[in-house]
């Protein structure tokens, strides 16, 4: 949490509230560590059937443009597949488009306002 917390929220002036983390309880939570340092983070949201939210995807600064972001996302991914999901969905914001989309993901829909900040939705068939 202190991760998406420092990357994600507190740039926007947001804390994760005690509602979100006890939500949270119910979702597939997937973190990618160097030796003993947590440094990447992922949620996955039951939808509906075989379908997942990805949520909250976070890679430490000093951990950026190294591939562990596009290691944590595959390795769900293979998890996920093996527990039946059919379908991801996320919504990227504007800057991080470039990357879900070398990592499979499609554009789905137009671009719309999510907490202040430019998102698109995106999709991937597993």
């Amino acid at each position: 949490m202190q991760l998406r917390q420092s990357l994600l929220r507190t740039p926007l002036g947001l804390k994760i509230a005690a509602e979100e983390r006890e939500a949270e309880s119910c979702n597939r939570h997937f973190v990618w560590m160097v030796g003993c340092q947590l440094v990447a983070t992922l949620m996955a949201v039951p939808l509906q059937g075989d379908v997942m939210q990805l949520r909250q995807m976070a890679v430490a600064c000093d951990q950026q443009c190294k591939g562990v972001g596009s290691a944590l996302l595959a390795a769900a991914e293979t998890v996920l597949r093996g527990d039946g999901v059919r379908l991801l969905r996320l919504h990227a914001r504007e800057t991080a488009i470039g990357f879900y989309r070398r990592c499979g993901y499609q554009c789905v829909g137009d671009p719309f306002e999510e907490l202040g900040i430019a998102h698109q939705r995106m999709e991937k068939t597993l």
